[in-house]
């Protein structure tokens, strides 16, 4: 026989405190014992005046009401569409005699009676919004209520969609100090952090700026290519990947081809390395370079920003040999 609720034996009454439990042989009389806090239960053995065949019974008592703790959130501030949990701390723990009534944005018929629903909630205003949830909790011996309506609440952040940033790349590239305007359309008060002011050195470069709603863990990242000529005519200078040799390592070249607009200019290397240049028709040597580096390479002029370029990033070339 499976165990049997107080309730089918009439015993709808607070388990704590001092029972009496009375066990009644047919015609041999009944036998009773008193159980309080700090008794052990040992029941002594009795002589029958009959064997009867039949199962046990078996009485389960839950110990008393629960204490109701606290309820929370296991995210206070959540990005938009981000999960959490909102659930009850109980002693004991785990109580099996309770009931869940939650409400809120996001319950329904599927999670109302949960002891911990899970929940997604997006946000596609332009602010952060507070979610707030109740829950209710009855204690099952007798439908008292033991938590009444307690709220917990969480912070939603906005939604930010990168592809809706706005990226003008190519309106000042001839200017002396170039720059790069980031715009985020959907909601033009988000931050935008990065550097946006560059010079014709930084051409061809990628650049990241971050769109930020106030919550660092739902920044969201967007790139741009930085398009800066200015208004002088560069240096003329190719740059060639040349000597590999069986591991990879390689070197790279330099011909200056004319000076254009500049005085002087400096090679730089992004491993640290430098070359300054007065004329032009020179060919210089830079490395060996370890197989797997990738070499940035810019033409600084100091007496003119407008006059210095990027010429990119370089690696070795991979030759494979038919046979």
């Amino acid at each position: 026989m499976s165990p049997v609720p107080l309730s089918l034996l009439g015993l709808n009454v607070d388990p704590n405190g001092t029972w009496q439990i009375v066990i009644a042989d047919v015609g041999a009389g009944n036998f009773s014992y008193v159980i309080d806090p700090a008794s052990d239960i040992c029941i002594d053995a009795q002589e029958l005046s009959g064997v009867v065949c039949s199962d046990p019974v078996e009485v389960c008592v839950f110990g008393g009401y629960p204490d109701f703790i606290s309820a929370q959130a296991s995210e206070t501030e959540i990005c938009s569409g981000g999960s959490f949990m909102i659930d009850a701390t109980l002693d004991p723990l785990d109580a099996p005699n309770v009931t869940y009534q939650w409400s809120g944005n996001g319950i329904d018929a599927t999670n109302q009676n949960s002891s911990c629903p899970m929940l997604s909630i997006t946000n596609t205003t332009c602010a952060t919004i507070t979610e707030s949830y109740f829950v209710t909790i009855i204690c099952t011996n007798d439908d008292s209520v033991i938590a009444n309506n307690v709220q917990v609440d969480v912070d939603v952040y906005p939604e930010i969609d990168g592809t809706l940033a706005v990226i003008d790349n190519t309106t000042n590239v001839n200017d002396t100090n170039c720059s790069i305007a980031v715009t985020y359309l959907p909601c033009p008060g988000f931050a935008i952090n990065g550097n946006m002011s560059f010079s014709p050195g930084d051409n061809g470069v990628s650049t990241d700026f971050v769109i930020s709603n106030g919550n660092p863990d739902c920044d969201v990242t967007v790139s741009s290519v930085v398009n800066c000529i200015g208004n002088c005519v560069p240096p003329d200078v190719t740059a060639t990947v040349s000597g590999c040799d069986a591991n990879g390592n390689f070197t790279v070249s330099i011909l200056v081809n004319s000076m254009g607009n500049s005085v002087d200019f400096d090679i730089v290397l992004s491993n640290g390395s430098t070359q300054n240049i007065t004329a032009s028709g020179g060919t210089y040597q830079f490395g060996t370079f370890a197989s797997g580096s990738i070499i940035n390479i810019k033409i600084i002029d100091s007496n003119d920003p407008n006059c210095s370029l990027n010429l990119g990033e370089f690696k070795e070339i991979v030759l494979h040999v038919l046979s």
